[in-house]
């Protein structure tokens, strides 16, 4: 019984894990961000980048991952476990 209750959290971080592979570093680096609530200005300042940049990435990530919001589309992201680089 105990190992039918973890079969769904593997699967779903595999699932994340896939969806992820296919960002690239930048991507990754602001969806990060965003997953931890930061505003895109706060991200901007933080990666280095500019605000439209930063609309761009996470728009294109998120398509990527084909999610429709802001918050469901970072934990894609948190549950996989990455974190930024910068």
């Amino acid at each position: 019984m105990g190992q039918a209750s973890a079969a769904p959290g593997a699967a779903g971080r595999r699932e994340a894990a896939a969806k992820l592979a296919t960002l690239t570093e930048r991507e990754l680096d602001v969806a990060c961000l965003v997953a931890q609530g930061l505003p895109n200005p706060e991200i901007a300042q933080q990666l280095f980048l500019g605000e439209a940049t930063v609309k761009t990435r996470r728009r294109h990530g998120e398509a990527r991952r084909t999610s429709a919001s802001r918050p469901s589309g970072a934990s894609v992201t948190v549950a996989s476990g990455f974190k930024p680089q910068g």
